[in-house]
């Protein structure tokens, strides 16, 4: 935003730098009132137009437009005419201006001569668009494209101690604040708790038929006005009626008798939870109960929590549990059925923090608070095929007004107003080629695209500026590949900051060039010693020859002599 600001004032300097030519015309109207005055190229004389001494940029321009009107019909010689008294500056902007159609004479036109009010409006709409072509193109050039920046937390108003905005498949980072700062996640716990009793039950070693009993555990490390279902120790209920339970209603005791059930001891799934949480990659996050009921050794990250609940919207029961406005469980031994809301405000009107907040495209995950905590909050909100999970911790909230969701509410608004999706590849593109060194042939293999790529980015993205980097797993090959042949990667990311939006396999196509080899000279041929043998006597003898015919040559010549 800085850089862009910078640009803009550097252009405007720019601009404004021009405006002082126009004031050229000042002074030079008296030599150009004489020398057309001298050739009766005006009307009046030189001094009439040089009122005390010095003309003004009207005057001056309207001597000018005589003179030009005067070229014009009357053909005459430049030079002669005086056209060095005018400065060069304004020839070349009206000379330019009228070349390239950007003024029209004869709108100018009266009588064969240009008043001077007219010639003024001229002369600025000349300088006018010289001086926007210029601004034009320095703004062009000063400003790089750039990726849409954070916003800074004043322009978002994010009151939040902590939050982070993410891409859900790829986990592109939007928007983060504080996303690594150790916060105490209240509730917001129960996301991982219900993660791993759903993948129990994927599993096998659970189902959501199991008759499940609270027991005496079940009320462990909680207090008397922590959420709760109200299920009292020695009742039975489903397991699927006790994933809704702490999946809506919030209910802590629920998360200890699933805890029991899954692993066996509260113990012993608080191990897997935190077994889990690093498998997942989530490097601040130390769990030491089920529900998040505060302590001093519980806490993660804004970071960490997006990771979680990104595992699981993986799967589709935790989903259904986390997007389920209402649900009534079945009577037990000791209880009528009870009905459950989702106190997630996003996805439920009914949201006992008000309706003002439900928002489209919400589809779940989880509330928290506890007075240490403060309100925390994380969201998956899915909205043309934008997908995104905003986490929010430590917010402020009372009366009728909860940070948690004000401040995901404005991350969600800023990301569906700037971001979307972008085709950034297609399938079957040629991105690269495969260089071969076949059979002493040399030639390439066009490598394409195995698939197509699509990613969320700004909504101003250029992808045809995208830089594009190709690893091959072979410098070269000694053999034409089989189509679709798997032979390394392209990625393409954005120049501005280097995010990488995307990587594909690259894959031999059908289009294979090899260029026949360039004809090499034949070596020499060895010769035998035979071959060598019947040369020596060849020569050997012609030598022989020769001297017998040279000695014939002297003998003939001695006899001749001896005649005369």
């Amino acid at each position: 935003m800085k850089k862009k600001l910078l640009s803009l004032v550097c252009a405007l300097a720019l601009t404004i730098s021009l405006l002082p030519a126009a004031q050229a015309l000042e002074g030079e109207g008296t030599r150009a009132a004489e020398a057309l005055a001298s050739l009766g190229l005006v009307t009046g004389t030189g001094a009439g137009y040089a009122a005390e001494g010095a003309a003004t940029q009207e005057q001056a321009a309207a001597l000018l437009v005589r003179l030009l009107g005067a070229e014009k019909t009357a053909k005459a010689d430049r030079r002669s005419c005086g056209w060095a008294g005018i400065p060069s500056w304004a020839r070349s902007a009206v000379n330019y201006c009228a070349f390239h159609d950007l003024i029209d004479w004869s709108e100018y036109r009266a009588g064969g001569a240009l008043d001077a009010e007219l010639w003024c409006a001229m002369l600025l709409r000349a300088l006018g668009c010289i001086c926007f072509v210029v601004a034009l193109a320095a703004l062009l050039l000063l400003t790089p494209a750039m990726a849409l920046e954070q916003p800074t937390d004043e322009e978002l108003k994010i009151s939040a101690p902590s939050a982070i905005l993410m891409e859900r498949s790829t986990g592109m980072v939007l928007y983060e604040k504080n996303a690594d700062e150790h916060m105490s996640p209240a509730s917001v716990t129960k996301i991982m708790t219900l993660l791993l009793a759903v993948e129990a039950v994927e599993q096998g070693t659970a189902s959501l038929e199991d008759m499940v009993t609270a027991g005496s555990d079940s009320q462990s490390g909680l207090t008397e006005c922590s959420s709760s279902s109200g299920i009292c120790i020695g009742e039975t209920m489903s397991m699927k009626d006790l994933l809704y339970c702490a999946a809506l209603a919030s209910a802590n005791e629920a998360c200890n008798i699933i805890a029991g059930h899954v692993a066996g001891s509260i113990s012993a799934f608080v191990e897997k939870m935190n077994a889990r949480a690093a498998g997942l990659g989530c490097s601040g996050t130390h769990f030491v109960n089920t529900h998040g009921m505060h302590d001093s050794e519980h806490y993660t990250t804004a970071h960490d929590m997006f990771l979680i609940a990104r595992e699981g919207m993986r799967h589709a029961l935790f989903a259904q549990l986390v997007g389920t406005r209402e649900y009534t469980t079945s009577a037990t031994n000791v209880s009528s059925p009870r009905t459950l809301r989702n106190s997630n405000a996003l996805i439920n009107s009914d949201s006992p923090y008000s309706d003002k907040y439900f928002y489209t495209g919400a589809v779940g995950i989880k509330t928290g608070y506890t007075s240490d905590a403060g309100y925390c909050l994380a969201s998956a909100v899915q909205r043309e095929s934008v997908s995104v999970i905003t986490v929010v911790l430590g917010a402020d909230g009372g009366s009728g007004s909860y940070d948690s969701f004000a401040d995901t509410v404005t991350l969600l608004d800023w990301c569906f107003e700037n971001y979307s999706y972008h085709s950034i590849v297609e399938k079957g593109f040629a991105a690269a080629s495969q260089p071969l060194s076949v059979k002493g042939k040399s030639g390439s293999v066009t490598l394409v695209c195995a698939q197509g790529i699509s990613a969320l980015a700004a909504n101003d993205l250029d992808v045809s500026a995208l830089e594009k980097t190709v690893t091959l797993k072979a410098e070269t090959l000694d053999a034409v590949p089989a189509e679709g042949t798997e032979l390394g990667t392209v990625s393409f990311s954005d120049p501005t900051d280097g995010t990488e939006l995307g990587t594909v396999a690259l894959v031999a196509s059908n289009d294979v060039q090899l260029d026949e080899p360039e004809p090499q000279p034949a070596a020499p041929q060895e010769l035998s010693h035979e071959q060598k043998l019947t040369i020596v006597i060849v020569c050997a003898i012609t030598v022989l020859l020769l001297l017998v015919f040279i000695l014939l040559l002297v003998r003939r010549q001695k006899r001749m002599n001896n005649k005369q």
